[in-house]
């Protein structure tokens, strides 16, 4: 059957989102508890105290974190599995939750000592992110960017982390042994220093792809909301210690600003989104649904056969027959998506140039990709195997028609293979 997430074009960013929110929740509090054992932060109590009070929302934000990521993984399995970089993520995440609910808990239990575990808990769970980034990095040659966008997104979930501890403090929701002021006070310092790490990061992200940045709404929108949360915490949270009733407002705020902040950083699905998330893997789905396997032990046809299968087929094809609906008007990629290899293939800002200045040939080309579908839509109506493989070799050839005008432009062997198969760009 098919993966719902395959078929919508929001649930991609949405998971996104709700990734991200569950590893600021849990990576950002567990985060804390660690340099507390460093001596850093909220040393008012106790580390095992500290491990007590924020232990609902660590495992709260890693459980989001987790699901979320697994429905990720659902929408295109292949593609994660043979990504070394996710193999690496999945590996190191699993040893810092177990390093962090045996040795930090041990250290914070004991409440001595603790500073190399807390080290050792910190660099675990900092190749976590690094891993998720370099998913699409890998191939690359050049990885000063992909680790600069590490950094900036580490410093991130740590001021994340301390965000959401200072905010349900406040709202009442949590740390209820520490007082408001204690919070404020023992998470100043490096709530400053994460927020400078991330800013600076930030403005250098932004300079290697100020063209790019500076023509998405959407990063206007998050730089407005950041703007909201600066004047949210210099005229209301400051003198708001003796009003309980404007520390839930701030607080709440807060909250709101922040989570849409994230969501303005992620932004709706991007062409690239709708490729990786429902194109490809329908589109895998169906080439691999019609083949012929010749090995050792003979000659395997592979091709449906009962009406549930048939009907599999059909669903995947009315997916690519929304393809002129899915990707119009939307942005080709985000900024933060580079090209792995810039010799052949167009960055972000190429694509989008490209779509700027004569969308009607994009369309056209995705409509090449819907008439397509609807031929082979005929044979799995029919349930003509024949039909449906001439009709997926005419799907193929609508999808590298494309690819060879926007993404992999200057890679002459694919240019050549296409005149040999007869694709007409």
């Amino acid at each position: 059957m098919l993966n719902p997430f395959n078929e919508y074009s929001s649930a991609f960013p949405i998971l996104e989102c709700v990734h991200i929110l569950g590893i600021f929740c849990g990576v950002g509090t567990a985060a804390l508890v660690n340099l507390r054992l460093l001596g850093i932060g909220l040393t008012q109590k106790s580390a095992g105290q500290l491990w007590k009070d924020v232990m609902p929302w660590t495992l709260g934000g890693l459980t989001l974190a987790i699901l979320a990521g697994l429905s990720l993984f659902s929408i295109d399995p292949e593609a994660y599995y043979v990504n070394p970089a996710f193999r690496l993520k999945m590996l190191f995440l699993l040893l810092a939750i177990a390093f962090y609910f045996t040795m930090v808990r041990k250290a914070a239990a004991a409440n001595t000592g603790g500073g190399i575990v807390a080290c050792i808990s910190l660099a675990l769970w900092a190749v976590v992110p690094f891993g998720g980034i370099l998913i699409g990095f890998i191939g690359s040659t050049a990885y000063a960017y992909p680790v600069l966008l590490s950094v900036h997104i580490v410093s991130l979930v740590l001021l994340g982390g301390m965000v959401v501890l200072t905010d349900l403090r406040w709202l009442g929701l949590g740390m209820r042994d520490y007082s408001v002021r204690d919070v404020m006070d023992g998470l100043r310092v490096p709530k400053r220093i994460a927020f400078g790490f991330a800013a600076v990061s930030g403005v250098v992200l932004f300079s290697a792809h100020a063209g790019q940045y500076s023509s998405n709404p959407w990063f206007w929108l998050k730089i407005a909301l950041l703007v909201l949360l600066a004047a949210n915490h210099l005229l209301f949270r400051r003198t708001a210690y003796d009003d309980a009733g404007r520390w839930k407002l701030t607080s709440g705020l807060s909250l709101l600003l922040w989570t849409g902040a994230i969501v303005a950083a992620r932004g709706p699905a991007t062409v690239k989104d709708i490729m990786h998330s429902m194109v490809d893997p329908d589109g895998d789905f169906l080439f691999h649904s019609v083949q012929t396997i010749v090995d050792r032990r003979g000659v395997t046809e592979i091709a449906p056969h009962t009406d549930a299968e048939w009907e599999n087929v059909r669903e995947r094809l009315m997916v690519l027959l929304r393809t002129p609906e899915l990707l119009r008007g939307r942005r080709a990629a985000h900024p933060t998506d580079r090209s792995k290899n810039p010799e052949v293939e167009s960055e972000p800002e190429d694509i989008q140039k490209l779509l700027d200045t004569d969308s009607a040939t994009f369309l056209r080309r995705a409509q090449g990709l819907h008439d397509a579908a609807a031929i082979t839509m005929k044979a799995a109506d029919a349930k003509d195997k024949d039909a449906l493989l001439l009709g997926l070799d005419r799907i193929d050839k609508a999808c590298e028609s494309c690819h060879l005008r926007y993404w992999y432009p200057k890679d002459e062997r694919a240019h050549e293979a296409a005149k040999e198969d007869g694709i007409i760009e």
